[in-house]
C-alpha cells in the first residue's frame, strides 16, 4: 500500500478473489501519505469526521461521504480536521499485481488514465462502493463481486473525468519496467542505469522528476505490495520477507511499519483466514 493510511485502531484488512492483488481495508486513520508508486486507492470517509487532503501542491477538505480516488500520478497526504481521526473504507489496487493478470489494455480505462479531481461527486457510485466493500467483507458470490468492481472502475472513468496519461520519459519507463519485473532480485543503480540506457546521475534525476521518488523507494513499495498479498494468504513473515527481496524479517518489518503504521504481524493477524474466499 506504499505509504497508505496509518490505521490506529482496530484495523480490518483483507484480500479476496474479486481481483488478484486488490486489498480491502476498514479502520480509523490519523494520517496517511502516499507516494506515486503504482497503486490506485479508492477511499470513503465514514462516521463523523472527514480529513484534509493534500495532492501535490494543492489542498482541499474531504467531507464524510465523499469518495476519493488517489491515483499513482501524484503524491497524496491526509491529515485530520479539528474533529480528529476519521474512519474510512479503502480499496487498494496495485498496478504491479494487476498487470500480472493480463495485458494492460484489458484493464478498465481508469487504470490507464490520470484523474483531474480526486474527489468523485456521485452519490450513486459511493453507494455502490460501500455495497461492494460489504460484499467482499461478507463473502458474496465471486461473480457478483467481480462484476461490481469492474463496472465501478469503468464508471469512475467518466464520472471522475479521467484523462489519458501523457507519454512519459522513455528512460524512466525502461527503469520502471525493470523494477517491476525484477523486484525479487538485488538491484543496483549501475544495472538499472544500463537497462535504462543512461548514466546513474541522469537516471536518478529523471526518475525523481517524473515519478517523484527515488528508484529505491519505488522498489521497496513494489516489494511491500507483494509481501502484503503473501501475508494476507497466511504466509509466515520470515518467508514473505525472503520471497519479496528483503534481507530478513526485521528488514521487511521496518519498511512495512514505516509505510503502513503497523507491523507485518498485526497486518497478518487482521487479514488471516480471509484471503481467497
Amino acid at each position: 500500500m506504499n505509504d497508505l493510511a496509518r490505521v490506529v485502531d482496530r484495523p480490518d484488512v483483507w484480500s479476496d478473489d474479486t481481483l488478484p492483488g486488490a486489498l480491502w481495508m476498514h479502520g480509523i486513520a490519523s494520517e496517511y501519505r502516499i507516494d506515486p508508486v503504482d497503486e490506485y486507492v479508492i477511499g470513503l470517509p465514514t462516521g463523523r469526521a472527514g480529513y484534509d487532503l493534500r495532492r501535490g501542491s494543492t489542498s482541499r477538505r474531504v467531507h464524510v461521504g465523499e469518495m476519493v480516488v488517489l491515483d499513482p500520478e501524484h503524491s497524496h497526504a491526509g491529515t485530520p480536521t479539528p474533529a480528529g481521526p476519521w474512519s474510512a473504507r479503502l480499496l487498494v489496487l496495485p498496478m504491479a499485481l494487476l498487470r500480472s493478470t493480463g495485458d494492460d489494455t484489458e484493464l478498465p480505462a481508469l487504470l490507464r488514465s490520470g484523474f483531474d479531481d480526486p474527489v468523485v461527486d456521485s452519490p450513486a457510485l459511493r453507494t455502490r462502493f460501500l455495497a461492494l466493500h460489504e460484499a467482499s467483507r461478507t463473502g458474496a458470490p465471486r461473480l457478483e463481486r467481480e462484476c461490481g468492481l469492474l463496472a465501478l472502475l469503468d464508471d469512475l472513468t467518466s464520472c471522475g473525468k479521467a484523462t489519458a496519461r501523457p507519454a512519459g520519459d522513455p528512460v524512466v519507463a525502461r527503469a520502471l519496467e525493470y523494477l517491476r519485473d525484477c523486484w525479487q532480485s538485488p538491484v543496483d543503480l549501475d544495472t538499472l542505469a544500463a537497462e535504462a540506457g543512461t548514466t546513474k546521475f541522469r537516471l536518478l534525476r529523471r526518475f525523481r522528476a517524473e515519478v517523484g521518488i527515488t528508484p529505491h523507494r519505488f522498489l521497496v513499495s513494489v516489494r511491500i505490495a507483494h509481501a502484503r498479498r503473501l501475508l494476507a494468504a497466511g504466509t509466515p513473515i520470515s518467508v514473505a520477507a525472503a520471497e519479496t527481496g528483503f534481507a530478513d524479517q526485521s528488514h521487511l518489518s521496518r519498511h512495512f511499519r514505516d509505510r503502513l503504521g503497523f507491523t507485518p504481524a498485526r497486518y497478518r493477524a487482521s487479514s488471516s483466514g480471509r484471503y481467497g474466499r
